[in-house]
């Protein structure tokens, strides 16, 4: 175990069972497979929540990187968290089992570093991209990076249909993540959309990162909200049956079972109150909830708080 790692293997394995509600065979955990490792993915994105509010309701000057011992207890608990810590606990979740996991930096929106990432090598030598903390969804149907020609196949992840480009990032070999475009999958800041209708979410190049330089990039983050805006917002969201739920503001936002995405605004604060506990309550207590609603209202104004984003159309 490196000291990247601080899970043990029987750790990892109650974890998986108790906690993701995931039953693994002997001969599942035995070797490190593509279908093993997409189980694990989909249950831990079902279970493990992607939650801003931590940062929200710390004043910026206050904030720090999470150490080792709370990226556990967050894990450990399914308390929230963003990329770095979801995607930390779930390396080590990984290793701890025999998957072969490098950390990589990726761009989002920005010229700059400010998203970590996973890189898997299984032992047939193929490479995987997983992302447990990644909006659009990367881990329902985990992409390989070694296709054919310059374009990848398109995967269906969530909402999202997506796909990868090959591309120099920053000098070095690397990748695009595009996502369709449509009404369903547009988001409320400007996105360049090429002639496919794809347009790009996050590049990266496939230089090893160490996790102290991922917690660089988290403590920059915290400095310059223009490289993480989420983290003055309520933007909470999981997977549950690889289906998405995200509390984001005032508003909740859910896919249904055709795959649609339905948005349902609340229009007083003891509504949005309500509907985040009632979506999130395992883990938001109702005490937080409270003053998450309170500090979003605070950050963005009484008069925005409430305004309801309604999607333009977007032709197919």
């Amino acid at each position: 175990m490196s000291a990247y790692d601080n899970l043990t293997r029987a750790e990892a394995v109650q974890y998986f069972s108790q906690q993701l509600k995931l039953q693994l065979t002997e001969e599942e955990l035995a070797l490190p497979s593509l279908s093993t490792l997409q189980k694990i993915c989909r249950a831990y994105n079902a279970e493990v929540p992607f939650s801003s509010v931590r940062f929200l309701l710390t004043p910026v000057e206050e904030r720090v990187v999470s150490s080792l011992d709370l990226i556990k207890e967050i894990g450990m608990t399914k308390s929230g968290g963003g990329c770095y810590e979801l995607n930390v606990f779930l390396r080590w979740l990984l290793v701890a089992v025999g998957y072969d996991v490098k950390f990589l930096l990726g761009q989002i929106n920005g010229a700059v570093y400010n998203h970590s990432l996973l890189l898997i090598r299984l032992p047939d030598g193929k490479r995987y991209l997983v992302d447990a903390g990644a909006l659009p969804m990367l881990n329902e149907n985990i992409m390989c990076l070694d296709f054919e020609g310059e374009v990848s196949p398109v995967y269906q992840q969530s909402l999202w249909h997506l796909r990868l480009e090959r591309r120099q990032v920053n000098g070095e070999p690397g990748y695009v993540v595009k996502y369709h475009v449509n009404p369903n999958t547009e988001m409320h800041w400007k996105v360049e959309i090429d002639e496919t209708n794809y347009a790009q979410f996050i590049e990266f190049n496939l230089v090893e990162r160490t996790i102290e330089e991922l917690s660089a990039v988290r403590r920059a983050c915290f400095k310059d909200a223009k490289l993480s805006p989420i983290m003055d917002r309520i933007f909470v969201y999981r997977f549950p049956r690889g289906r998405f739920t995200l509390s984001a503001g005032t508003m909740y936002v859910y896919e249904d079972e055709n795959r649609n995405r339905v948005m349902v605004p609340t229009k007083t604060r003891e509504e949005a109150v309500e509907q985040l506990r009632a979506h999130f309550g395992d883990f938001l207590s109702e005490e937080t909830a409270n003053r998450a609603i309170d500090k979003y209202i605070e950050n963005v104004g009484a008069d925005k708080a409430f305004v309801a984003y309604i999607p333009k159309p977007v032709d197919e």
